[in-house]
């Protein structure tokens, strides 16, 4: 009588944090931040792990990008790595427009609410948008709060705005009448347009009790005039300033929340 032998199953990697963006030059920014970040180590779904040293444990983050722009990409992308690796803690980085002048080239601005302009219907020829929203994390919000009440511009270099909504669509909006009508329908509040951060949001709803995602984005130029502040080359600033918020925001809860005696150690 013969007898059936299994392979032991290897137990399944966890990680506290995962950086995802768009694009792979948004990702790059963030491996800039740390230069232990040069080593990766190739994961399932073409994810790559690095590694920073703290309290003498070493720290795992999980990096992705599909490095493909829009909302329908990118969630689908998104929910396979997290489906795979299931991160408690998502956050994307990147670039995006900014509709109100009051903030600068460069600032961080990490969304409330993240709006869909293109979400509505076709009616006799009109489009009649109803611009439905959706919620980022609010613990992960709450924390980039409690850590931007205690590093002022002046030691990070740049604001951070953690009060404010996004609005997200699959065009690049360069209209004045457009930004315009955005803001009059999605209110005082709106400092932020993208073409992913919905998703996110979106995601964060379906994952709600679970996981959490935020977006931390830099702003690169101005919708109502995108051509003329997009000659100022802040696109390299806004791609170093939102890595290095969701570095520092990292480190702050692996401290704060996960703590160091827990088995974050890499063998």
């Amino acid at each position: 009588m013969g007898f059936f032998t299994t392979k032991p199953v290897k137990a399944k990697e966890t990680y506290n944090f995962l950086i995802v963006s768009a694009l792979q030059e948004e990702l790059n920014a963030f491996y800039k931040v740390n230069q232990s970040f040069r080593k990766r180590t190739k994961k399932d779904g073409n994810a790559y792990e690095v590694t920073y040293t703290s309290q003498g444990k070493k720290v795992k983050i999980l990096t992705y990008t599909p490095n493909k722009m829009g909302m329908p990409f990118n969630a689908a992308a998104l929910m396979n790595i997290i489906s795979l690796h299931e991160p408690i803690y998502t956050i994307m980085i990147g670039t995006c427009a900014c509709i109100a002048k009051e903030h600068k080239l460069g600032d961080v601005l990490i969304p409330d609410r993240v709006f869909s302009y293109e979400s509505g219907k076709y009616e006799k020829g009109v489009f009649k948008p109803d611009y439905a929203a959706h919620s980022t994390g609010d613990e992960l919000r709450k924390q980039a709060e409690l850590l931007k009440s205690e590093l002022t511009p002046a030691k990070l270099g740049y604001n951070v705005t953690t009060d404010e909504d996004f609005c997200s669509g699959g065009a690049v909006v360069d209209d004045l009448d457009i930004s315009q009508e955005i803001i009059r329908r999605c209110g005082r509040k709106l400092s932020g347009l993208d073409m992913e951060a919905y998703s996110i949001a979106c995601i964060n709803t379906v994952l709600k009790g679970n996981k959490e995602l935020l977006v931390v984005k830099g702003i690169s130029d101005y919708a109502k005039d995108k051509a003329e502040s997009e000659e100022g080359g802040n696109k390299e600033l806004a791609k170093k300033n939102s890595a290095d918020f969701a570095y520092v925001l990292i480190k702050h809860l692996q401290e704060t929340i996960f703590g160091y005696d827990q088995d974050v150690t890499i063998n």
